[in-house]
């Protein structure tokens, strides 16, 4: 999907994922289609952002990357070849992920030093003094004093705690880090920070992100392209600035008009989705988002629109 002559570092193909729900007395068991044939390419040392509303498919598919979760249709790839063939040290030493909740990421009864080293113990043959010492300089790396190696948890703040996530998930160096709302759980004044530290760890360590968020103005910030997802489903696809200033699919376009603008008097913004909210146990007939579409025609209640490429990536709208 993606035009380069550079071959993806990784590769999601046709991926469907289910969910079923549990039953009961009065109630049968019902599948929950979380993803609904992905397939995207992801280049090397981008910053690949996810967006949509929550339940959109966004942790879904992230767990599918990290092969937290065994997909139920399709594969991933990475540098051209099956993820799911990997060992689980080489999964570990290509893949990470950042988690949003640093106050519930990390073992309250562990040191950070114990923490940032426990990937080193399960997956690398050193002796502890080479141990300590990778672990003090991806502690240094990340911003933090040194003193920190023999302190818990609950001793750092959220800032801090996120940082010692980060050096966490980078002690193995891998070439690929998924960011799951890395800083939604994190005071504003800090989170321009760990925002700042994640883009100079990419330029310093050549890091390809996969960046999921609500926050759009993040996603502004730090993206270079742009997926939004709707009930499972890629619906947009395009670069970030491509995409903020000219967006193409109805529920991109009122994504970015329900952002708060920092305009006197400019008030709540009004978002043209109507009150129908998506139904993953239930999804609509034809296109997924019509119920909500403000262009909404009789095609679009009937038939599913595909992925097409747009000036700006790819489009899935029959009214494009």
């Amino acid at each position: 999907m993606t035009a380069s002559t550079n071959a993806p570092i990784l590769s999601v193909m046709d991926i469907s994922h289910n969910f079923i729900s549990a039953g009961g007395v009065f109630k049968k068991a019902q599948r929950l289609q979380a993803l609904r044939g992905i397939s995207l390419d992801i280049k090397s040392g981008e910053v690949l952002a996810i967006v949509g509303e929550s339940g959109c498919g966004k942790t879904t598919l992230a767990k599918v990357l990290m092969h937290v979760i065994k997909p139920s249709r399709g594969e991933v790839r990475y540098r051209g070849g099956r993820l799911a063939d990997l060992s689980a040290t080489n999964r570990a030493t290509s893949l990470q992920a950042i988690f949003q909740d640093p106050y519930s990421s990390l073992n309250p009864r562990k040191t950070i030093g114990d923490i940032i080293g426990l990937p080193l113990r399960m997956h690398r043959q050193l002796t502890e003094k080479a141990r300590k010492e990778a672990v003090l300089e991806m502690i240094s790396r990340v911003g933090l004093p040194v003193g920190f190696y023999d302190r818990f948890p609950n001793q750092l703040s959220g800032g801090q705690r996120q940082r010692v996530a980060i050096a966490r998930a980078l002690i193995l160096k891998p070439a690929v880090v998924i960011c799951d709302e890395p800083t939604s759980a994190l005071d504003v004044s800090v989170q321009a920070q760990i925002l700042n530290l994640l883009q100079d760890l990419q330029a310093e360590l050549g890091l390809t992100y996969i960046l999921i968020s609500h926050n759009l103005a993040v996603v502004e910030h730090m993206s270079s392209r742009v997926a939004v997802m709707y009930l499972g489903q890629i619906v947009e696809l395009a670069e970030t600035s491509k995409l903020f200033h000219d967006p193409q699919h109805p529920y991109t376009k009122a994504l970015l008009a329900s952002v708060l603008k920092p305009n006197s008097g400019g008030g709540i913004p009004e978002v043209p989705l109507g009150l129908s909210y998506p139904n993953a146990l239930d999804p609509p007939q034809g296109c997924s988002f019509h119920p909500r579409c403000p262009v909404v025609t009789e095609r679009c209640k009937l038939e599913p629109p595909a992925l097409i490429a747009s000036e700006s990536g790819f489009v899935s709208c029959h009214n494009f």
